[in-house]
């Protein structure tokens, strides 16, 4: 964008020169009492030799020359401000773009960071409820075998195990509560039937 400036005011500088060069031209044929019109000047009666006639086509010439460059910077340095304002306001929709797709995946990620640390929870939670629950079992466990240790006689032991029957425990469990062997418990329970 620079180089456009200075171009441009080189050419100003140049146009100017030809303007003040012709504007002498014109004052050192006003000495003579003529007229300061161009087609005086360009008329071949009027001028003293053909050499100032050259000298001011020349001139004409590269005044339409600057005249062209003139219009063809213009017209570059517009397509050239169309294309920067094109760039930037693409480049604003890409950064609004990028800003709420930021905003999005933070989002998502907070919607993701809460839902494992709800997880989290519910698995402490849920492990401590069973935690407890097998500590709870295991008591009662503990409490039924102190109970029937306490106490040696068969006719304890066949109450023991009907009374363990009835809270729903199964054979295999009730033999390994009362050390007893499987086929005795079996056998006091199929008694009990009788």
């Amino acid at each position: 964008m620079l180089n456009y400036i200075f171009f441009s005011i080189g050419i100003i500088i140049i146009f100017l020169s030809l303007l003040l060069i012709k504007k002498e031209i014109f004052e050192n044929y006003s000495g003579n009492n003529l007229v300061h019109d161009e087609k005086y000047l360009t008329d071949t009666s009027n001028v003293d030799s053909l050499e100032s006639i050259d000298f001011l086509e020349t001139i004409n010439s590269i005044e339409n020359i600057i005249n062209e460059l003139n219009i063809s910077f213009k017209e570059t340095v517009d397509e050239i401000e169309k294309k920067y304002t094109y760039l930037e306001k693409n480049i604003e929709k890409l950064n609004t773009k990028l800003n709420e797709n930021k905003k999005l995946l933070d989002n998502n990620i907070n919607k993701i960071e809460n839902s494992v640390e709800l997880s989290k929870l519910a698995y402490k939670n849920i492990t401590k409820d069973n935690t407890m629950e097998d500590d709870n079992y295991k008591q009662e466990i503990k409490e039924d075998i102190i109970k029937i240790n306490d106490t040696d006689s068969k006719d304890e032991k066949r109450k023991k195990v009907l009374n363990l029957k009835q809270k729903g425990y199964t054979t295999s469990q009730i033999a390994k509560i009362l050390n007893m062997g499987f086929d005795e418990v079996q056998f006091i329970l199929s008694i009990n039937k009788k």
